[in-house]
């Protein structure tokens, strides 16, 4: 819920993620979006993710998720997850934040979280795969 009002930006709600890929065709120039993918069932995340990221290149995906095994951790980093974020967050009121590509965690205040995304999605660079 704290997510749905991000100060100065504009923060659209959809329950697939073909709406979702609809909403984040980018229509302006360097304009950001992110995805927060709740975790499902592991085959069809992959190809809801994988879909997202061919839509929209740029795209930064956090998964909200529990614990992952390291073998769903891969998995979910190869089809395009930036970040992972813990879904029972709010019983600690903090969060560790996992970077897909250095595997770099950080623990981030919930009240610091939002600023804490708008700074990665301004200084993201999407990562070229062969």
């Amino acid at each position: 819920d704290k997510l749905k009002y991000v100060p100065g930006q504009i923060v659209r709600m959809t329950s697939t993620y073909k709406d979702a890929a609809k909403l984040c065709v980018p229509r302006v120039r360097n304009e950001h979006f992110i995805v927060f993918f709740e975790r499902g069932v592991k085959s069809e995340d992959i190809t809801s993710i994988t879909y997202l990221k061919k839509k929209c290149p740029g795209l930064y995906i956090i998964l909200l998720t529990n614990t992952l095994s390291d073998e769903e951790r891969l998995t979910y980093q190869k089809c395009g997850i930036n970040d992972t974020l813990n879904s029972e967050c709010e019983n600690f009121n903090t969060v560790t934040v996992r970077n897909r590509d250095t595997m770099a965690q950080e623990r981030v205040n919930l009240d610091d979280l939002v600023d804490y995304i708008n700074k990665a999605i301004r200084n993201y660079k999407p990562v070229v795969r062969a």
